[in-house]
Formats: structure tokens, sequence, C-alpha cells
């Protein structure tokens, strides 16, 4: 069995959040994997100007590596050894992202954090989508 946590590094409690949905995980069997998917800066629609787009790009890579290596460290702090697998940054649009790759993994596990008027609106509901579009068990683990 492989299981995909989705772990979205931006929020403070994305350690916590990861080792809960890792312990479900583990409890599960099978390996276990990370992703972060990463809406990068010069992929939002929003920012017409390519001249900022560009600018913002030069610092990107930098954050990226940073964003790598923290999900490495989560997952070997988080997910037992022995349902340990690999940790996975990749851009894109995270419902999208995720849905593509649930093709791999036989169950995914979200977060969801209550949200209710603008902040839905802004940040969207990941997980909502994923688990009524998911053709894969999904998990939703509350946030904190």
């Amino acid at each position: 069995m492989r299981i995909l946590i989705a772990v979205d590094l931006t929020d403070n409690d994305a350690e916590d959040y990861a080792g809960r949905a890792a312990r479900w995980a583990a409890g599960m069997g099978g390996v276990v994997d990370l992703m972060f998917v990463d809406e990068a800066a010069d992929q939002n629609p929003w920012i017409g100007d390519g001249q900022l787009r560009s600018m913002m790009s030069t610092h990107y890579d930098t954050w990226h590596q940073g964003v790598r290596d923290r999900l490495s460290r989560l997952l070997v702090e988080v997910v037992p050894e022995d349902v340990r697998g690999e940790a996975h940054v990749v851009r894109g649009r995270p419902a999208s992202v995720l849905l593509e790759r649930s093709a791999d993994y036989d169950a995914l596990i979200v977060g969801n954090r209550a949200t209710t008027g603008l902040a839905r609106l802004a940040h969207g509901v990941v997980a909502e989508r994923v688990m009524r579009q998911a053709a894969k068990p999904v998990l939703v683990i509350p946030r904190s």
C-alpha cells in the first residue's frame, strides 16, 4: 500500500499536522510519501507583469531549496523508518496536482482547516476538492 500525505509547509502547524498524519498512515501500513505542492509566484496568473514575475523568480530558487530540505527533514522526523517513502515538492495548483498524483497511491491524507467567508474564498478548499474528486480513499485530518 502506498499513502500520500499532502503537507502545506506555509502553515505554522505543518510539523504537528504531518506527525499526526504520519501516525495514521503508519497504522495503515505500506509506504508513506510526503508532498508539498508549490504554487510558485511565476505561475500565478494574477501577477501580470513579466518583469515582476522574473524578479520574484530570482529569489524562488533559494526558497524552493529550503522547502525541499524542510520536507526531507520532516519525512525523517515524523514518518517511521519502516514505512518511510520519499519527499516530493511539486509545482502547480495543489488540488489539481494531488488529484493527478493520486493515481500512484492507494490512499491520500490531506489537512483541512475550518474556514468561512473571505478566508475560504482566498485560500480555496483543497481538501474538499480532493475528497470529492479523488478516485482513492481520502482521510481528512483537521488542522489547528
